[in-house]
């Protein structure tokens, strides 16, 4: 998000026989804050979440260094004639959030990378690259991005089924007793082949499947499961490089019912999509 510059701006000017050099200081200052919005702690969860954001940006920071501030009661709110779930700014080096995506990894993970790379808008390599599929990115980031580079025509386009699925939990084992009980699944794609490819998320019928998806389903009880799916429309999440593994991240939370990120202690069968391609895991078991 972008931060407005307001105060004066002081300036010393050093002179030299020949030459000149001027340093500025610009004095920033937050725009206000939603009026109902309170500071939190954050929980245990975030420092994970900030070493995925480390890991995947390449850049180290203190997580102890950011403010945060919750709207209670809302899923969205409005931010310079915008409606977000939340943004980062860098005067005080804050993160405000809606209370509904508190534990919402992408999103908390989004406003952390801003906190990292201490800019409000989102550069192509930094959320569209590196850290694809760790942080969200909205139409509205990619548009902010800018346009993904050219393809060439030479590189051939492959089904999802070519590619090598896999999937993984963090923890290994989701426990209630482990941060809250958050945990994330992580879909993996590698491109096994030697050169780059494209892999085409269109059906020979015309059906276009969306890049990433999941579905929990309970083992032993019928009808009880959960699913989403990742809609991102850019390059980025079907042109693989030789040897290429991409990732998306989806988290989720150990509670009383099974709905949207939410699911219970139990057993269950845990399907990951890239495109059409599929891999399932059975019996998975979160445990209390």
């Amino acid at each position: 998000m972008k931060v407005s510059w307001r105060g004066p701006v002081y300036c010393v000017q050093l002179f030299a026989a020949v030459a000149f050099a001027t340093a500025c200081e610009r004095m920033i200052v937050d725009p206000a804050f939603p009026p109902t919005s309170v500071a939190f702690t954050p929980p245990p969860v975030y420092a994970r979440w900030w070493g995925m954001t480390q890991s995947c940006s390449g850049i180290t920071g203190s997580l102890a260094a950011v403010s945060w501030l919750v709207v209670p009661g809302t899923s969205d709110f409005q931010f310079k004639g915008q409606t977000v779930s939340g943004y980062w700014t860098a005067g005080s080096n804050s993160i405000v959030i809606a209370d509904s995506v508190k534990l919402d990894g992408s999103v908390v993970r989004h406003e952390m990378l801003h906190a990292l790379i201490k800019g409000s808008g989102h550069p192509r390599s930094d959320f569209l690259q590196k850290c694809a599929g760790v942080v969200s990115c909205t139409s509205q980031c990619v548009a902010d991005a800018g346009p993904p580079p050219k393809i060439d025509a030479s590189i051939p386009t492959v089904s999802p089924d070519s590619l090598e699925l896999s999937l993984q939990f963090v923890p290994d084992q989701p426990r209630a007793s482990i941060d809250g009980g958050v945990f994330t699944l992580i879909v993996s794609v590698r491109n096994p082949a030697s050169h780059p490819v494209t892999a085409s998320l269109l059906t020979p019928s015309g059906i276009v499947f969306p890049p990433y998806s999941f579905e929990i389903k309970a083992a032993f009880i019928p009808g009880v499961k959960t699913q989403g799916q990742l809609n991102l429309t850019d390059a980025s999440v079907s042109t693989f490089g030789p040897g290429e593994t991409k990732h998306q991240y989806f988290d989720f939370v150990i509670g009383s019912v099974v709905k949207n990120r939410t699911v219970t202690v139990g057993v269950y069968r845990i399907t990951g999509f890239y495109g059409s391609h599929q891999v399932t895991l059975v019996p998975v078991t979160i445990s209390p």
